[in-house]
């Protein structure tokens, strides 16, 4: 194996592991927050709004997907290749609105080391994460992926369609969107309040 093959197989067995944990690795970083949390009105509206922007972008991603991909799962699995929708803007919407949520957190706590950590702790986490995904997609639809691949950008979106442009959902899609993101809705809620209420949890254990 060349230096090449053994370091791209390195960075998707980190890849791998990145996506099996990736609800659990941010735990650490919330506590933390809580912790350090000092926030105002203003950087409690701010990070509300970025969390709800993530969410929402989130949420066209589920419009698309249905039930063709995966998102709690410990490994990569998709049964077709979303290629329709928001997912002609940026190949990962999902991880888009997660940067979008998570930095809102952040915002919420009027931490500015918090928010450069998380950026950093994101960015490496979430690269790993698409080498890894894009590795899969690749492997299981050649041809598709390609296209996808060359005509999409990997993150930051391209205000473009290149592709069937994102519609308005009907009922069923909707509530079927909710039903998946059920758990992460009631999540955003917790977690905001926690941060926004956080020095009054502090004295309570003080």
């Amino acid at each position: 194996m060349s230096d090449s093959q053994q370091e791209k197989s390195t960075l998707l067995k980190w890849g791998k592991q990145a996506y099996r944990f990736r609800s659990v690795t941010p735990v650490p970083l919330l506590i933390a927050a809580i912790w350090l949390s000092n926030p105002s009105l203003n950087t409690i509206i701010i990070g509300s709004i970025l969390a709800v922007i993530g969410e929402g972008i989130r949420m066209l991603a589920m419009f698309e997907t249905h039930n063709k991909t995966s998102t709690r799962g410990k490994v990569a699995s998709s049964d077709a290749l979303v290629a329709t929708g928001i997912y002609t803007y940026t190949r990962n919407p999902l991880y888009l609105g997660a940067l979008f949520t998570g930095l809102g957190y952040m915002v919420v706590t009027g931490c500015v080391i918090m928010v450069a950590v998380f950026l950093v702790l994101f960015a490496v986490q979430y690269y790993l994460i698409i080498r890894y995904e894009e590795d899969y997609l690749r492997g299981k639809f050649p041809a598709d992926f390609e296209e996808f691949f060359s005509s999409n950008p990997r993150f930051f979106p391209r205000f473009k369609s290149t592709g069937s442009p994102i519609t308005i959902p009907n009922f069923a899609l909707l509530r079927g969107a909710l039903y998946r993101e059920r758990s992460t809705i009631l999540g955003l809620i917790v977690v905001i309040s926690l941060l926004a209420y956080a020095p009054e949890i502090r004295a309570l254990f003080g």
